[in-house]
């Protein structure tokens, strides 16, 4: 059950990491505009750097969940 475990957390850290090649346009992109909404509702000023940071965050959970 452990490695099944470890299997799907690696999977999921794989999809969200920029090793894979469409993690930009179906994943990452996706969540970070969807984690960057109600930023975008309060300060509409803030939403284009919300979205960078937000990105650059779903890339290194990526990364961390492949480890």
């Amino acid at each position: 059950m452990e490695k099944i475990k470890s299997g799907i957390i690696g999977f999921i850290g794989y999809l969200l990491s920029p090793l894979s090649f469409w993690n930009d346009l179906y994943i990452n992109l996706l969540l970070a505009y969807t984690m960057t909404l109600p930023i975008g509702f309060i300060q509409k000023n803030l939403f284009f750097h919300a979205i960078i940071i937000s990105y650059w965050i779903t890339n290194i959970a990526g990364f961390v969940l492949m480890h």
